[in-house]
Formats: structure tokens, sequence, C-alpha cells
């Protein structure tokens, strides 16, 4: 079965390139980010950081930036997904060299800027989500992500979403979160759920769930 995790950066990537697939030093480079992004979900910082350095110094071997900038700013959407405040500075250094829409789309959007941005210019999975937040409607955006397949854009759109997420949302999303190992979504959602939740009885059982996974 196809990988349900499509690298973001390959995605990112080919909607700006001409090129039928990526040279070797992109395949690396898309490779060690894909391992640093299930490492550094799953809590393993030290392989995480090999794994970006490593994504960083294949992407840096081309004079396009787009490969850099996708890293960069998956990077960002990581920190952001599991509630780590980011303001994608490594993107920003570099964004003047940046021609590619959807990348300089996809950055409006992990920074909440959903009104300055063109939807089309997004990867399609985030486009109705999108669109639901540029109409203020949270409802259909929580209905939208508790439908949403893939765990980690979930846990991004999640973090979009900020106060507005339903517990039903977030309780779905642990269920997709722990069945992917990705413990630090796990604890994120957890936090959330946990602030969310006003039964007391139910607040003290959520916290020691998120001692036990510390």
């Amino acid at each position: 079965m196809i990988k349900s995790l499509l690298i973001l950066l390959i995605l990112l990537f080919s909607a700006c390139s001409t090129e039928p697939a990526p040279n070797s030093w992109e395949y690396k480079s898309s490779s060690y980010f894909e391992s640093y992004k299930k490492n550094f979900l799953s809590d393993n910082d030290i392989l995480a950081e090999a794994d970006l350095e490593s994504a960083v110094s294949y992407a840096k071997q081309g004079t396009d930036v787009t490969q850099l900038a996708s890293i960069y700013l998956g990077t960002c959407a990581l920190n952001i997904a599991v509630g780590v405040e980011d303001s994608c500075k490594e993107y920003q250094d570099i964004e003047e060299l940046v021609t590619c829409p959807k990348i300089k789309n996809y950055y409006k959007m992990i920074q909440k800027d959903f009104d300055n941005l063109d939807t089309e210019m997004l990867p399609a999975r985030y486009r109705a989500f999108v669109i639901a937040m540029q109409q203020k409607n949270t409802e259909q955006a929580n209905s939208i992500v508790q439908k949403m397949k893939d765990p980690i854009s979930q846990l991004l759109e999640i973090s979009l979403l900020v106060d507005a997420v339903t517990i039903e949302t977030l309780q779905q999303a642990i269920t997709s979160s722990s069945f992917h190992g990705y413990k630090k979504g796990s604890i994120f959602l957890l936090n959330k759920l946990e602030m969310k939740t006003n039964d007391l009885k139910e607040k003290e059982l959520i916290r020691k769930k998120i001692e036990l996974l510390k």
C-alpha cells in the first residue's frame, strides 16, 4: 500500500519543479527528512537531530533553494503541530530567494494567515480546512479534521484551530497519534484535552496518562 504519510518537501518541491523526479541529493534529503519526521514525533530526539542535519546538508548541494525551504518549513510545521511556537525564522531568512507560490502559501497557512493566502496554492488535503477557517466556521473545520487520514496533517490542523478544537476532535486524533506511536503528538493532544475537560476526575486521569508518557 502506498505510504499514507507523503513526504512534505517532495510534495512542495514537485509542485514547483520541471523535473519528473528528484536528483540523487534531493532524494537523499527527502529520505532523511522523512526519517527526521518519524523520529521527532516518536520523541527520538538524538536520531531526529542527526536526520535533520543530513537532510539540510543534502538540500544545500543544489542551487535551487526550494528543497531547503521545504525542509525549513517542514521542521517549523512539525514544531507547530506539537504545540511549539515557531515563527519559521530559518525559512524567513531565505524567503526572498523562494519563487514557489505553493511554499509561500503553505508558510502563510502554518502561521494562521488564512485571509491572505490562495487556497489553490496549498496541498489539496488542506484546502477545505483553510476555507472553513477563512469563513470562521470552526464547526466545519473540526469536522474536516476528524476525517483527516494523515495523522501529521491532523496534528497540524488541530494546532491551527487553537482553542476552537473540540473534545471529540481531540479524542479522535489521540487514537490516531497513539496508533502511529507519535509520542510528542499524543502528549500535545492530551494536554489540550486536559484543558478542555471540565470533569475533575477525568482531568486527573489525563494528567496521570501524560506523566506516564513522559
